[in-house]
């Protein structure tokens, strides 16, 4: 579902970060919404991250 990124494209990510001087990097952008949905409702994106992880396995 999500991309892989290699550790070139991890590095570049974190080294951008910085450089603009955010606290936190989000990489793949995809992953943003999540990322802020879960700061607002933990509990919702916990469970749908469960029953996403029963689906696949």
């Amino acid at each position: 579902l999500l991309p892989v990124l290699s550790t070139e494209d991890a590095a570049r990510a974190i080294y951008a970060g910085i450089a603009r001087g955010s606290r936190i990097v989000v990489k793949p952008f995809l992953l943003r919404p999540l990322f802020l949905l879960n700061a607002l409702m933990p509990r919702l994106v916990a469970a749908q991250m469960r029953r996403a992880s029963k689906q696949s396995a």
